[in-house]
């Protein structure tokens, strides 16, 4: 072969080599699309290392630690307070069968539904064992009636557990995340997927179903509120406020909605019920008094705003027949729980919050978002 023939051969080569390197460097990254309403799951980081585990989120201890990599958390395998044994469903689970999978503990009651329900259906899709951090379960299991996804309290091996967040997850091949589960992944962040787990609406029903005497409160409450009221037709309306304001306004220079949205969306069912009954629960009761304005006395405000017991709140909005919300994993499992129509706010910023990007991805039946101004 001619010498310049083997140069062009060697630079073809070459270039191609380089093309190719750059295309899985691309395919690879965590880069966002141009295009506000397809952002991926988690506007956030590649990988959210745990720097420490809060003593409301360990593992049943404070575990020694020690990084080998910046992406990966190294429980000491010394500690003989880890070689437990976990039963689930009348078996025994032993890590190295399959891979192990949680998810951070963060927030309030609605994060948390949000981060036990993507979890149960991450497990559900990828076929690993879901395992619950302490305070996640003790939350639950005081509102909840029989929640199928154990405590992490008994692991019978030690583990390395992998942290990343929900996409850096979701983009490992199958092969890598069946080989890092071996050592336990860790799900970072506030891990909320409606469009993961609303295909398993069903079974994600039945793990939220609420105690009977949050059920019978709820229930003897709006038995009150109808009065001599004929065929009534109850719309929860979730007014969420005061420290939200901060948050959308560092996160996504947005503010909150006001009078006009909410006055909107009761129109909207008054117009199509006219029986409607608007029973409103928020953080900020006495805003709602004052700028929800009632027609023929349609309007009750009902929430307790207790913060120590927020089921009563959600129990009472779960129970109506439709839903009004702003934004927020409260309003949402409220509405989500409830079935029938929901509102909810929309275009509130230029780009959209991570649950309203989830919630337009899951396509939900009788949703619709109104404009929030």
């Amino acid at each position: 072969m001619p010498r310049c023939n083997v140069k062009r051969t060697v630079l073809f080569l070459l270039v191609i080599g380089f093309t190719c390197f750059v295309i899985h460097s691309c395919r690879s990254s965590d880069w966002l699309t141009h295009d506000p309403w397809k952002l991926k799951e988690k506007e956030v980081k590649l990988v959210i290392p745990l720097r420490q585990i809060p003593n409301n989120q360990s593992f049943h201890l404070k575990p020694a630690i020690k990084f080998s990599h910046p992406n990966i958390l190294t429980l000491n395998q010394g500690n003989p307070s880890l070689i437990h044994q976990l039963h689930f469903q009348n078996s025994t689970f032993i890590c190295k069968n399959g891979g192990i999978l949680t998810v951070k503990s963060g927030g309030r009651l609605g994060n948390l539904m949000g981060e036990y329900a993507t979890l149960w259906a991450l497990a559900k899709r990828d076929g690993f064992f879901p395992v619950l951090q302490q305070r996640t379960y003790i939350t639950l299991t005081k509102y909840f009636l029989d929640t199928s996804i154990p405590v992490i309290t008994n692991l019978n091996c030690s583990l390395k557990w992998n942290s990343m967040n929900l996409h850096v997850y979701n983009n490992l091949h199958k092969e890598e995340r069946i080989k890092i589960a071996e050592e336990g992944i860790f799900i970072d962040g506030y891990p909320t997927s409606v469009s993961l787990f609303h295909r398993h609406r069903k079974d994600i029903v039945k793990e939220f179903r609420f105690k009977k005497h949050y059920v019978e409160r709820a229930q003897a409450e709006l038995h009150r509120l109808r009065e001599n009221r004929q065929d009534v037709v109850f719309v929860g309306v979730h007014v969420r406020r005061t420290d939200y304001s901060q948050f959308l306004q560092g996160r996504f220079q947005a503010q909150l909605v006001g009078e006009t949205y909410f006055t909107r969306a009761m129109n909207y069912f008054r117009k199509k019920f006219p029986s409607s009954l608007f029973v409103v629960a928020s953080d900020d009761m006495d805003w709602c008094r004052s700028h929800l304005k009632p027609q023929n006395n349609d309007i009750v405000y009902a929430g307790n705003r207790n913060i120590e017991s927020p089921a009563e709140d959600m129990a009472l909005l779960v129970a109506c027949n439709h839903s009004i919300i702003s934004y927020g994993n409260f309003g949402f499992w409220s509405a989500y729980l409830s079935g029938g129509e929901v509102i909810l706010a929309g275009n509130i910023s230029r780009m959209p919050t991570e649950l309203q990007h989830s919630i337009r991805s899951a396509n939900i039946s009788h949703w619709q978002f109104f404009p929030g101004f």
